[in-house]
Parts: structure tokens; C-alpha cells; sequence
């Protein structure tokens, strides 16, 4: 019995309602051109005949690995580049003085009780830049929502990738910045990170095990 199911089960992509249209053009030997619209989706769909033999039966979950790898590893180029970005940007912004230390922004005082004290650090006062700024990524992280619809899965997905950005680029912010370095990411040389646990802030043992968790689910691998 032939268990083999059609090969196009296996290429149509998660986001069906996303198309990109471009336009190839055919010379047809009368010196003139013919325009045929091009689906995006056809290249998704042509991926097992470029990939010999993962339409069979047998390779499905090869075929499947690939792809499911292929997501996996553009989302961390993405928040990689992203990351990077938009620590560049709060060098220019900042300079030398973390935490807004010379912006002309206000100041609450951090919380000094409850659950949110673990998130929080008494030389981090909560202040109008970083407010307006996380509440600006969280917005327009949310952009894709107007191309596909809502699922949990999705909203857990991207709320993965805004703690994991805000995280990265707390970190890559020292990295490249010329006043502070590797050498000087370490306790006693970041007045605003009072909390150390194994060499790094302790929000971070927080922030990234909880986006990866986050990813995992939204990602479907659990």
C-alpha cells in the first residue's frame, strides 16, 4: 500500500495568508515580455524538489527537521541583529551614563518589596525612558498580528523574543561600548547591576531562562 502523501501536505508554510508578489519575466521570441506574478509561497513549495527525495514517506521527518532548524536559527540571527541595533543606538543615546544616568527623564524608586523586588535593583529607578522605550518594542513586536491571526502560541512567541531582546542588549550594550567592555562588565564597575550571581547580573538568570521557556512553547517544541 502506497503510504506516501502528496507532497504539497508537506511544503505549504504556518503563514498561508502571507504573500509576497514579484514578477519574473518570459522573453517570448517576439522582442517583447510577458509579466507573470510570482507567489513567494511557490519557493516553500518547490523545496522538496530542490531537496531530492524528502517528499517520500520515509523523509518526512527529515524534511521537517530542516525547516523546523531553518526557524530556529533566523530567529537568533534576527534577535541577534536586533539586539545588536538597538545597543548601538542606547550608546549613542547614553554614552557613558547607563540607565538614563544623564537624561533629562523621570525617576520613580524601585520596588523594595513583593515579587517584583527580584526584578528590580536599587540603583535601577524606574525611569521615563526605559518606560516609553520597552513599551515601544512590546507595541511594534506586535505588528505581525495585523498579517496573521492571534493564537497563544504566537503572542507566547513573541513575548520569547522581546525578554530575550531586552536581555541581550542590556548585555551588548557593555560589549560595545567604548567606556566599559568586557574587561569592566563585572561587579563594583556597573553602579546600576548591585545584584551579581556567577559572574553576571542576577536578572539575567531570570530573563533568559523565562524567554526560552517562552520560545519553546510558542515554538511548539513543547
Amino acid at each position: 500500500m502506497n503510504i506516501n502523501p502528496p507532497c504539497r501536505k508537506l511544503r505549504r508554510p504556518t503563514i498561508s495568508s502571507f504573500h509576497l508578489n514579484l514578477k519574473k519575466r518570459h522573453y517570448n521570441g517576439n522582442k517583447s515580455y510577458k509579466s507573470e506574478k510570482f507567489n513567494m509561497l511557490h519557493v516553500f513549495e518547490r523545496l522538496p524538489s530542490i531537496l531530492p527525495g524528502l517528499c517520500n514517506q520515509d523523509n518526512e521527518t527529515l524534511y521537517n527537521l530542516i525547516k523546523d532548524f531553518m526557524q530556529h536559527f533566523f530567529f537568533l540571527i534576527f534577535l541577534f541583529l536586533s539586539a545588536y541595533f538597538f545597543a548601538k543606538l542606547e550608546i549613542q543615546i547614553e554614552g557613558k551614563d547607563g540607565w538614563a544616568g544623564n537624561l533629562p527623564t523621570w525617576r520613580k524608586p524601585p520596588y523594595k518589596n513583593g515579587l517584583l523586588k527580584l526584578l528590580t535593583d536599587p540603583n535601577q529607578p524606574l525611569t521615563g525612558y526605559h518606560a516609553y522605550l520597552w513599551l515601544f518594542i512590546l507595541v511594534i513586536s506586535h505588528f505581525v498580528f495585523l498579517l496573521v491571526s492571534w493564537t497563544v502560541r504566537a503572542e507566547l512567541y513573541i513575548l520569547s523574543y522581546y525578554t530575550l531582546l531586552t536581555t541581550l542588549e542590556d548585555f551588548l550594550w557593555f560589549i560595545f561600548n567604548p567606556h566599559y567592555g568586557l574587561k569592566k562588565f563585572k561587579k563594583g564597575e556597573i553602579l546600576w547591576h548591585t545584584y551579581w550571581l556567577l559572574g553576571v547580573p542576577r536578572i539575567y538568570w531570570i530573563n533568559y531562562p523565562l524567554g526560552i521557556i517562552l520560545y519553546l512553547i510558542g515554538s511548539g517544541i513543547i
